[in-house]
């Protein structure tokens, strides 16, 4: 993956380091963690819950290595 264009955007977004933006980043996606159970609490319909996570996985495979992980 190409992390020079991500960090320079990182830059741009006024972040003072790399670090700081992939914290934020971090944050984010413990954030979407909770997305099953807020949605289904909150009356979205389980078929459209599967549609945004199928979306949400599709985003998160396509970007994992920018933590590294």
């Amino acid at each position: 993956m190409a992390f020079k264009p991500i960090q320079k955007l990182a830059t741009t977004a006024s972040f003072a380091s790399w670090e700081q933006a992939q914290q934020a980043i971090e944050e984010i996606v413990e954030s979407l963690s909770g997305f099953h159970d807020a949605a289904l609490s909150l009356g979205v319909k389980p078929d459209t819950v599967r549609l945004i996570e199928k979306q949400l996985d599709a985003c998160w495979q396509d970007n994992k290595g920018l933590l590294g992980e």
